[in-house]
């Protein structure tokens, strides 16, 4: 999973101007919000989720990480948000969240929060989430050929794929709710992958000079470079 953080991360990062605010919406018990302010150490990032069992989780990892003081974890529900964020906000982001919403309704709710925000605010948009493929058997045996996944890992991805829109579908929900300036990137050669962005106030060279690089094993380092070659075009 690191891997994915680690591509998430990054891309926000390039939509992210020096001391930019982030407002990460299901955030689970922060993860990917973790990984930015760790490469990132000048963001500030408010990462919501409706579970309060996960956003207690989150705050005991943050604050064992020393990120606490940089990730404030928040309750909320990503169909309602927009009260809490901020009119400076830089980046709303969702990784790997949309399609754990209950119903389609929700998850336009959602995008329809994100749009108002977006036009309200002037800020960047990162969305990231699973592909529906044609065959609900693809998936199940990528990961069989993949190895080395835990039998919850593959039951939450074989879960989440099934649950997802196809990358023609999502973007049609994402017109619908009037997010009509968003790039799209789709993970080839399998499309299991998607991802939604469009950029807010000029990041400058934040990135380059800020990007803070970590000491992250070969093979997550390698995961991430094959994952990001995949997904084009991103930040």
């Amino acid at each position: 999973m690191r891997s994915v953080y680690e591509v998430c991360a990054s891309a926000i990062s390039r939509l992210l101007p020096e001391g930019g605010k982030v407002v990460d919406l299901g955030a689970a018990t922060g993860r990917v919000a973790a990984v930015l302010a760790q490469h990132r150490p000048d963001a500030q990032i408010v990462a919501v989720d409706l579970s309060e069992e996960m956003v207690r989780a989150g705050q005991s990892a943050l604050a064992a990480q020393g990120l606490d003081d940089q990730v404030t974890m928040q309750v909320g529900d990503m169909r309602s948000f927009g009260e809490l964020v901020p009119d400076d906000v830089a980046v709303v982001s969702s990784s790997w969240a949309l399609e754990n919403l209950p119903t389609l309704d929700d998850m336009d709710r959602c995008l329809a929060e994100i749009a108002a925000v977006r036009q309200r605010t002037g800020c960047a948009v990162w969305l990231f989430n699973f592909a529906r493929l044609k065959s609900s058997r693809t998936y199940p045996a990528l990961q069989n050929l993949v190895g080395g996944v835990t039998p919850l890992l593959a039951r939450n991805g074989e879960t989440g794929e099934a649950a997802a829109l196809t990358v023609a579908e999502q973007q049609e929900h994402l017109e619908t709710a009037g997010l009509h300036d968003l790039h799209h990137a789709i993970f080839l050669p399998l499309p299991f992958l998607q991802a939604h962005w469009a950029p807010g106030p000029s990041p400058g060279d934040a990135h380059k000079r800020l990007w803070r690089s970590l000491p992250l094993p070969l093979g997550t380092r390698m995961d991430s470079a094959f994952l990001r070659t995949g997904l084009r075009p991103l930040p």
